[in-house]
């Protein structure tokens, strides 16, 4: 308030100066926060800025002001009130030019304190100039919507403005199309493809970073001033409203691989944040088979597999993106990281419900008041279609999605304390999709989920929640026999304790014992909750020609291959070159294939991290890093070929036999000299397969075809050894001990000539690989759990040899006698069952009991928890011969039931139409059942056993028994 009376003063004391101009732009709003905000217009004539304002737009007595002659006109009005309505004019220290009862805006309310908040998301709306009037008609369907309860601010999800993002297409697209709006919300933005067409995110210069301010300022805690942790650029950056902690990622053009600046920011900023509600947004989605595939296209790939992981550990609740040009919208889904065809109905998809919380439909999605809580699911929105629709994928929609719809709309969000109400609203202004997320109460108490050593004399424990500071810094809540501790220290995000101990003894296993550690919402941690840990020192080793790990090391292979010369060897070249177009326009590539000896690591270490450092001498990227299938020879490779009379399976390395598509690093050489890259988890994990040998190193390719910005690196021809390519890895080796044999046994069960083998081996320390087994009539089998079918009756010495992962043997053999079956038609079945599901096949008679029982226990169905049930159904095929009659013999007996479910036997002919003919009512193993069944019966027969209860909230997961089980056919026909 002090700063906008000084000015004042000044403005009185000036003697006026008099300017003809006009508003070309705006106003607009920028970085809304709780005390202040930006205003920005564009003029005709160059003036200083004013803005007069006040919470009485017949009084707007306060001022800020900008005294720099300019066009653009930005203007900070600061020391405002928190949730407060503002009317303001613009103009020069002269005179207003523009203001009236429709220019106001509203500060956030303070951060932290919840408040009913209202925001508009549109996707893709830049296409007023190519589709003009779509764009308009999504705007007055919103400005309908919420005439009775205005907006608080909108989203732009990026490709504002069509075709390039320039300065003038902004001008149609945007300001144009929406200026009543801009001068009463602040908008946010996200940078999409169009708009980076024109801009440059290393730079933040273009017209995108012209025309928007975004929060890059950094406090004394590196808080920025819109409270999110200052990232320094306005590429990708977060903010805070009220309760919610919005988080815009560049997913265009800035590095998106882990350990890059973005990523790595997105971690300590959300592990800052401590707000219940996290909302991200960025421009190409994650999953979408709209007018995008995101099984095929890079960004949505990386955005995927990289940001997802870490939004979905810190308790992401929604994110929004655009890019395809179509509406579609997920269930509630946490986990999803591959492609559409790998979603996990039961692990990955959290409720399977619509997420309406109006009558009719499945009810709100449910997740747990706490603060970051991990891995509890999140809705994700493609909302692009704001300014035009576009055509979509063969396989769409894509797995996730539980709402999808090729109509033009846009989105509105209104989040009210634990409360988050979304609704997608068409051009017309009828409401197309809705879905509620609810916070419910925490009364889960915090897990240990992780410890382990970080050196000798620290422990990092992770909850898996965030945990009440009192508890989680008191020694006295935790305990290692062994050790003595002497801090416990809990780090930013409240979810690791760092434990001060003393020495651990190298190789040594510890057992960590937490009480008395309580979550935020005061649920204490199970008694006595224990895990376990060991301590194995860290080692570095890096592996560069002529310096490391000896001077003698000539272990690295690299060659850059190039399409422009397909049948060219680059390998003795001093520089390593990549491009996505080279030279520009041509359509052709430059590879990189790289690859090192690391057998000089034990082939027990555990790798904790590896990177890759190259000397740039060329700038240029982004580049991706593939693990390369094939092997290839330095001195032969080329565009064409792997090595001589071993071509490619396509050309460059590009079939999915050359390469991998899992992406392992992202290399953007912004200035010359050294870059270290870093291997993400599936860089780590290829690595760690050269070392334990489980796969072949045949090193990594450096590739992406739809980068220009060429590259240049020194080779290991270099003749500066310091400049050529190193990895340095970095690994633990654990002690081990002395190696148990394994102890080799196995049980049989026969049938006349049929038998099955169980193997019945242990490891004590270990596993077993290996299985040999012969039958003793000169077959073998190399199965854990063989079948063999004998052709003739008698006796045979049955052995089994196994061996376990350190290559230690142990035998076992047995003596069997098989028999001829009888001459009459009779099957019966036997094995452990699982939960649902069909077994088959023609069984060999028996009268006996065989002694081995069937389990089958129910399963519990999906969706909300008070919606769900057991369920169980079984079924065995017989086949039958045509008899004079039929028995159903029947052994079984069920576990009981507390929920008063029964088990009911049915049989058919077709599979579908089945007839009840008993129901297990005993819990008495020694209740044998039988039944007729018609003698009209021939050829297949079905079995099934089914629960009788499937009400909704019957959950008892209860489970029946079948010890002997078979159909007698008396008399029978051929």
């Amino acid at each position: 308030m002090l700063r906008s009376a000084l000015l004042l003063l000044l403005v009185i004391s000036m003697a006026p100066t008099v300017w003809a101009q006009s508003i070309t732009r705006g106003p607009y709003l920028q970085t809304q926060t709780d005390n202040s905000i930006i205003v920005r217009w564009r003029t005709d004539v160059a003036t200083d800025s004013f803005v007069r304002f006040g919470t009485d737009q017949s009084n707007l007595n306060l001022v800020s002001a900008n005294g720099a002659l300019t066009t653009e006109h930005t203007v900070l009005v600061d020391g405002l009130l928190a949730a407060t309505k503002y009317f303001y004019s613009i103009g020069s220290s002269t005179a207003p030019i523009a203001g009236d009862n429709t220019y106001y805006f509203t500060t956030s309310p303070v951060q932290g304190v919840a408040a009913n908040t209202g925001f508009w998301v549109i996707g893709d709306s830049g296409t007023a100039v190519t589709h003009p009037g779509q764009a308009a008609a999504v705007r007055d369907a919103f400005k309908a919507y919420t005439a009775q309860a205005p907006a608080d601010f909108m989203v732009m999800l990026g490709d504002n403005a069509y075709g390039s993002g320039t300065d003038t297409e902004y001008q149609d697209a945007v300001f144009d199309t929406y200026p009543e709006i801009l001068r009463q919300l602040p908008v946010w933005s996200t940078l999409g493809n169009h708009d980076g067409y024109s801009a440059n995110s290393n730079t933040q210069s273009g017209p995108y970073y012209d025309i928007f301010d975004f929060p890059v300022s950094s406090d004394a805690n590196g808080l920025n001033e819109a409270g999110g942790l200052s990232s320094g650029t306005e590429a990708y950056y977060s903010w805070n409203y009220g309760n919610i902690h919005f988080v815009n990622l560049d997913s265009y053009e800035t590095d998106r691989s882990i350990g890059g600046n973005m990523m790595t920011w997105l971690e300590a900023d959300l592990a800052m944040n401590n707000l219940p509600w996290v909302i991200a947004i960025w421009h190409h989605p994650p999953y979408t088979k709209g007018s995008h595939d995101s099984d095929t296209e890079n960004e949505l790939i990386d955005m995927r597999q990289n940001a997802l992981p870490i939004l979905e550990a810190w308790g992401v609740d929604l994110v929004m993106s655009g890019h395809s040009h179509s509406y579609e919208r997920s269930m509630l889904i946490d986990g999803h990281y591959g492609t559409a065809a790998t979603l996990d109905p039961v692990t990955m998809v959290l409720d399977p419900g619509d997420g309406n919380d109006a009558a009719g439909g499945d009810g709100a999605y449910e997740k747990p008041q706490a603060i970051a809580a991990e891995h509890e699911g999140a809705v994700y929105a493609v909302a692009g279609s704001s300014g035009k629709v576009s055509g979509v994928k063969p396989d769409w929609p894509h797995t996730t999605m539980i709402s999808y719809l090729q109509v033009l709309g846009s989105m509105v969000i209104d989040v009210n304390s634990n409360r988050l109400d979304a609704v997608f609203i068409d051009d017309s202004g009828l409401v197309r999709d809705q879905f509620t997320i609810l916070k419910t109460p925490d009364i889960e108490p915090p897990l240990i989920v992780d410890a382990n050593a970080e050196d000798a004399s620290h422990v990092l424990v992770d909850f898996s929640e965030r945990v009440d500071a009192a508890g989680a810094a008191d020694t006295a809540n935790y305990a290692i026999a062994g050790l003595a501790i002497s801090a416990a220290e809990l780090l930013v995000g409240n979810r690791t304790v760092r434990l001060t101990t003393s020495v651990m003894t190298e190789g040594g296993s510890y057992v960590l014992t937490v009480n008395d550690v309580m979550d935020e919402f005061g649920n204490t941690i199970a008694a006595d909750s224990q895990i376990g840990f060991d301590f194995f020192p860290q080692m570095t080793k890096s592996f560069q020609d002529g310096l490391a790990p000896t001077p003698g090391y000539d272990g690295t292979n690299d060659a850059y291959i190039r399409e422009a010369s397909a049948l060219t060897n680059y390998g003795t070249d001093t520089t390593l070159q990549v491009d996505g177009d080279e030279p520009s326009g041509s359509g052709t590539d430059m590879s990189i294939v790289i690859s090192w000896d690391v057998s000089d690591i034990p082939a027990s270490a555990m790798v904790e991290t590896a990177t890759i450092h190259l000397n740039t001498l060329n700038v240029g990227g982004p580049y991706r890093c593939f693990a390369l299938l094939r092997a290839w020879n330095q001195a032969e490779v080329t565009w064409n070929a792997a090595a001589n009379a071993s071509p490619w399976a396509t050309p460059g390395a590009g079939a999915a036999s050359d390469r991998d598509s899992i992406e392992l690093c992202n290399i953007n050489a912004g200035s010359t000299g050294p870059i270290a890259v870093t291997l993400n988890a599936a860089g780590i994990a290829l690595v760690q397969s050269w070392i334990d040998g489980s796969a072949a190193n045949n090193g990594v390719i450096i590739a992406d075809e739809l980068s220009s910005n060429g590259a240049d690196f020194d080779s290991s021809e270099s003749t500066s050894a310091m400049n050529r390519p190193r990895l340095e890895v970095t690994y633990t080796v654990p002690v081990l001990p002395p190696n148990t044999p394994p102890a080799a046994g196995f049980s049989f069960s026969c049938t006349h000539l049929n038998c099955s083998f169980t193997d019945n081996s242990t490891d004590s320390d270990g596993s077993i690989t290996q299985w040999e087994w012969d039958f003793g009539d000169g077959t073998t089998s190399s199965l854990q759990n063989p079948s063999h079918a004998y052709a003739d009756a008698g006796s045979y010495t049955v052995s089994l040899t196994v061996t376990d992962n350190q290559d230690a043997t142990d035998a076992s053999s047995a003596n069997i006698a098989v028999s001829e079956p009888p001459q009459f038609v009779d099957y019966t079945a036997s094995g452990q069952l699982p939960v649902a599901g069909n077994i088959s096949g023609s069984f060999a008679d028996t009268h006996s009991d065989n002694g081995v029982s069937q389990a089958i226990t129910e399963r519990e169905s999906g969706g909300k928890k008070q919606r769900r049930y057991s369920f169980l159904e079984h079924k065995w095929t017989f086949n039958v011969a045509p008899a004079a009659g039929f028995i159903l013999n029947l052994n079984a007996w069920s576990g009981g039931s507390s929920d008063g479910d029964q088990f009911v036997f049915s049989w058919s002919t077709d599979n579908v139409n089945y007839t009840d003919v008993l129901t297990v009512n005993s819990t008495d193993p020694l209740n044998v059942q039988s039944v007729m069944l018609p003698n009209s019966i021939s050829g297949t027969v079905y079995i099934r056993v089914q629960d009788s209860d499937r009400n909704e909230g019957n959950r008892s997961l209860d489970s029946v028994y079948i010890d002997h089980m078979y159909i007698h056919a008396e008399n029978a026909q051929g």
